[in-house]
């Protein structure tokens, strides 16, 4: 007798929004090096955010795999 897998993913995500100062002076070609340089001014904010969110139900994937006689997957696809 043959064997199938069938495999259901859920994918969950939170998501958060902080706002920072940033310099006036600052070329826009710079910026991702000043956030780099100052992830202090915004890593605490983001991180106490995501305590307080809840997660979000992103999409559900089904697949099927069949399995040959050691178990290793052969063929498959999504249902």
């Amino acid at each position: 007798m043959r064997k199938v897998r069938v495999t259901a993913e859920r994918k969950y995500f939170k998501k958060v929004i902080v706002e920072i100062e940033i310099p006036e002076n600052l070329d826009q070609e710079y910026l991702d090096r000043w956030l780099w340089q100052n992830e202090d001014k915004y890593d605490w904010k983001v991180k106490n955010k995501f305590v307080d969110t809840k997660h979000i139900l992103d999409e559900e994937v089904w697949r099927y795999d069949e399995l040959d006689s050691e178990g290793i997957p052969t063929y498959g696809g999504h249902l």
